[in-house]
């Protein structure tokens, strides 16, 4: 039994396996429209310069090796077009990226490049854009790595992925940054009418900074407890260490919604993820639910 999650938007996936021109009715007369191998779209003059549409085409579509001089370039146009969140959130994700060959190097390169123009031409203004550009994403093989730049952790899933919410509070001496992820574990959902129809897991993270040091996990996870407020999980402790602690956990109750919990703490850092599936997709996934949660890195 999945979880039935509507969204009105999806993001676009489709990976063929050549990187091959499109003839159709593109914007001039003498363009091609070309797909790469990650399922982008865009356009290519006759002197072979790139064309994107500098427009928001996706929602947190990881940057990968197959489509990079498409991100590079839609990240480019989407600052051009005053989409600066989406745009500077392109180019910190590949910058991000391993430089496994020379594509990734010069496209990093080009990219400090921007991100400095970027800089200078915002001023005191670039914090907060930033600040709201911290979700980045790219793609190892078949699996996402999420890199929250301003709450400091990282996180690996499985490539077929939607954010459904984030959320973010800040005070002097204090920020807070929510996240909810739909996961599909075994592949994509029937996609009809541009609507996503399902998942098979949500895994929430929630992270905290405050102005001073953590002393202890216990005073965490208080802290976390207080602010979730009575559930009605049965929880079975698998790991403990100084600075975290893991659970496995199944609701009492019909129809025992299951998963794992995991709370941390670092310096001035914490930090809650807990996964949630029916009891049937936890069992029959465990293992695969558990490396994600193995996956955090603080």
């Amino acid at each position: 039994m999945k979880f039935s999650i509507i969204f009105k938007k999806i993001f676009f996936l489709a990976i063929s396996i050549f990187l091959f021109p499109l003839v159709s009715a593109s914007q001039m007369p003498d363009w091609i429209q070309i797909r790469d191998r990650d399922g982008n779209k865009f356009f290519m003059d006759k002197n072979g310069k790139i064309w994107t549409s500098g427009k928001p085409e996706f929602q947190y579509k990881p940057a990968s090796l197959k489509g990079i001089d498409y991100y590079l370039h839609q990240s480019i146009e989407l600052i051009k077009s005053h989409y600066k969140i989406e745009g500077l959130t392109l180019l910190k994700s590949i910058m991000v990226m391993p430089v496994t060959n020379n594509r990734v190097y010069k496209a990093q390169c080009k990219a400090s490049n921007e991100i400095e123009s970027f800089i200078k031409r915002e001023g005191s203004r670039f914090k907060k854009i930033n600040d709201c550009a911290s979700i980045l994403l790219y793609r190892n093989q078949d699996k996402a790595i999420l890199i929250n730049d301003k709450m400091l952790y990282s996180i690996k899933f499985p490539i077929n992925f939607r954010i459904l919410n984030k959320k973010s509070r800040e005070k002097i001496h204090y920020n807070y940054h929510g996240l909810l992820l739909a996961i599909n574990l075994e592949g994509i959902d029937v996609i009809m009418n541009n609507e996503y129809l399902g998942c098979d897991l949500l895994i929430a993270i929630d992270s905290e900074r405050y102005s001073s040091s953590i002393s202890s996990i216990k005073k965490i996870i208080t802290n976390w407890n207080i602010k979730r407020g009575y559930d009605t999980f049965d929880r079975k402790i698998l790991e403990k260490k100084p600075n975290k602690i893991i659970y496995s956990y199944m609701d009492k109750f019909f129809p025992n919604y299951s998963g794992f919990e995991g709370i941390y703490y670092k310096k001035r850092y914490s930090y809650c993820l807990r996964t949630i599936s029916s009891r049937k997709i936890f069992l029959e996934n465990k293992n695969k639910i558990h490396n994600i949660v193995k996956s955090l890195k603080i």
